[in-house]
């Protein structure tokens, strides 16, 4: 009983006891402090008076499994403290029988989770605020009468290397990871299906940089990946020559 003792009141979680009329019969220091009620108020408290109001029916509830012999999982509960304001604990409740395996008591281990339930909610918050965030762009990528497309390349280009040499990677490596339907048009494809994955070089300039593409692509290098109204000579679907006036931004990341 001494053990017990000192681990009941050394233990940084709440721990209670409570009878099997549902009345607290033993709260730890933890327990009181994080309440912030006497000892005496919580032997005069039912557990279900603790959960707020749209949780206390599951409270009940609960109570009423544990009495039934019924084992529950670890569960969260919202409770009230005594100046009214709401936290949120993992609660570990057991039923404990007598040695005859008569019910004597139900055990409760409570840890606040309080900070990292407000946490998870934020971060839900901003995912779902993200995900309309990107819903609408998508929406404008996709409506937009302009072509718009994203060139990824197959490996990172250091920005140390000089813009010639730049622009051969680029014109080399690049590929269209993603586009709208209204650049497929442009490019005669029937879909961006047809046009997502095509080499910049290979593809869309058909085999060869013309002077005017490397003239254009330099333009881009020496704006530091910045740069509007810039003429290129490409080629469709059918293989013909298309001229486009382009405007570009560069993801630019630790010198690539």
């Amino acid at each position: 009983e001494r053990r017990f003792r000192s681990l009941f009141e050394r233990s940084n979680d709440a721990i209670s006891l409570v009878g099997l009329d549902g009345k607290y019969v033993m709260v730890n220091q933890k327990g009181l402090d994080l309440l912030g009620f006497t000892e005496e108020e919580m032997r005069n408290t039912f557990i279900t008076q603790m959960p707020i109001n749209d949780e206390k029916m599951d409270g009940a509830n609960k109570f009423a499994e544990l009495l039934a012999g019924k084992d529950l999982p670890i569960y969260e509960r919202r409770v009230r403290t005594r100046d009214g304001r709401e936290l949120t604990v993992e609660v570990d409740a057991t039923l404990v029988r007598d040695e005859n395996g008569n019910p004597s008591h139900i055990q409760m281990i409570s840890h606040e989770i309080t900070e990292r339930k407000q946490i998870e909610m934020e971060r839900e918050r901003l995912l779902a605020e993200l995900a309309v965030s990107n819903e609408r762009y998508q929406n404008f990528i996709n409506n937009s009468t302009e072509g718009i497309w994203l060139l990824t390349f197959d490996a990172p280009i250091s920005l140390d290397l000089p813009h010639e040499e730049q622009v051969d990677m680029i014109q080399e490596h690049g590929y269209v990871n993603e586009c709208n339907e209204a650049l497929a048009k442009m490019y005669g494809y029937r879909s961006r299906e047809e046009l997502i994955g095509k080499n910049l070089l290979k593809d869309l300039y058909g085999g060869y940089a013309t002077e005017t593409n490397t003239h254009s692509m330099l333009k881009l290098a020496r704006e530091e990946y910045r740069s509007a109204n810039r003429p290129t000579e490409e080629v469709n679907a059918k293989g013909e020559r298309v001229y486009f006036l382009n405007t570009a931004v560069g993801d630019i990341k630790d010198g690539h």
